[in-house]
């Protein structure tokens, strides 16, 4: 076979105990479908999608740290389930502040998204500004 192969990467319905993803490049997309994630999920400089990136009806246990992730095509987070939060949305004004060519989808998750500077006890100062039903 020769070519390169267009597919997105698809893990659905899995129970995780480790997921490592640190620098990832979805460039063909990634669909994160029904998993229960137990650990701390370190995603940094990641994204580089030409593809969307899903992530749908998850349940992440601990804290999914994105940062510095640069996302091209579009990023969709929906009916989620972050137990211990994240920054996708968050490190507002800092230098590794995840950036979006296109605006991300985030709807009917539970947990906050917008999370700025997790410390290192486990504790958060979160940076939120409501605009509807998306927080930002």
């Amino acid at each position: 076979m020769t070519g390169e192969i267009n597919i997105p990467i698809i893990v659905e319905n899995c129970f995780i105990e480790s997921f490592q993803i640190l620098s990832c490049w979805f460039d063909q997309g990634f669909y994160l479908k029904n998993c229960n994630i137990k650990n701390y999920i370190d995603y940094q400089m990641g994204g580089h999608n030409h593809k969307p990136i899903l992530i749908h009806g998850n349940i992440f246990e601990d804290f999914f740290n994105f940062f510095d992730c640069q996302f091209i095509e579009f990023i969709e987070v929906k009916n989620n389930i972050f137990l211990k939060g994240s920054n996708l949305l968050g490190n507002i004004n800092e230098g590794f502040q995840n950036t979006f060519e296109m605006k991300p989808i985030v709807e009917n998750n539970i947990g906050n998204l917008c999370l700025d500077g997790d410390l290192p006890d486990g504790t958060f100062q979160g940076n939120i500004v409501d605009l509807g039903d998306v927080k930002w």
